[in-house]
């Protein structure tokens, strides 16, 4: 049987209005991806209240690198692997917060997850606050600086990779290592228990 022109017009008309949902759609998605991702999420620090050490945002700018900036202040990531203190594994020593040196690690919490990043199985007790963090259409515990909010990271349970049972998963650009023993006096504890 011949088709009917107008039935092959109801056809492409169905394929144009499904693809332009699907572009609104996908567009509508990826411009909130991308207000997110360079812009103040909700659950950002100037949300959380006040840290002790207070900065205005002209003056973050001013003693952090922009690498630096975007990662602590505006909850960036680096790529996975690139990080100076991924593979780095000190027998003795911190890692203090690169904003303002609050000591968050000791060399001995930190593992090697195989994640690309940074990994550690406990903090020093009061070092590091939380938040929930649902961008990205996931849940994830966020963990940031308890001096200044410098965002560090997210912490997982559950992976079973070291005695703790967590492993928090740390941008290199937001520690600094110490080799000296400035932190040997703190405790230090799993965050989740």
């Amino acid at each position: 049987t011949k088709s009917q022109p107008g039935s092959r017009f109801g056809v492409l008309k169905s394929v144009f209005v499904a693809v332009l949902v699907f572009t609104v759609v996908r567009t509508g998605l990826m411009s909130w991806r991308v207000k997110n991702w360079f812009t103040k999420a909700p659950n950002t620090v100037r949300d959380m209240g006040k840290f002790e050490l207070q900065k205005t945002e002209a003056e973050w700018k001013k003693s952090l690198t922009d690498e630096e900036y975007y990662v602590l202040r505006q909850k960036g990531t680096e790529r996975a692997g690139t990080g100076k203190l991924d593979k780095f594994y000190p027998s003795e020593g911190f890692f203090k917060c690169a904003a303002c040196e609050n000591p968050i690690y000791s060399a001995q919490s930190k593992f090697d997850s195989g994640c690309g990043w940074p990994a550690f199985n406990k903090h020093y007790e009061g070092s590091i606050k939380t938040v929930i963090d649902n961008s990205w259409g996931m849940r994830r515990i966020e963990i940031m600086c308890s001096r200044c909010g410098g965002h560090l990271g997210h912490v997982f349970e559950g992976e079973r990779l070291t005695n703790t049972n967590e492993r928090h998963c740390v941008n290199s650009i937001s520690l600094k290592y110490d080799k000296g023993s400035g932190a040997d006096d703190l405790k230090e504890k799993p965050l989740m228990k």
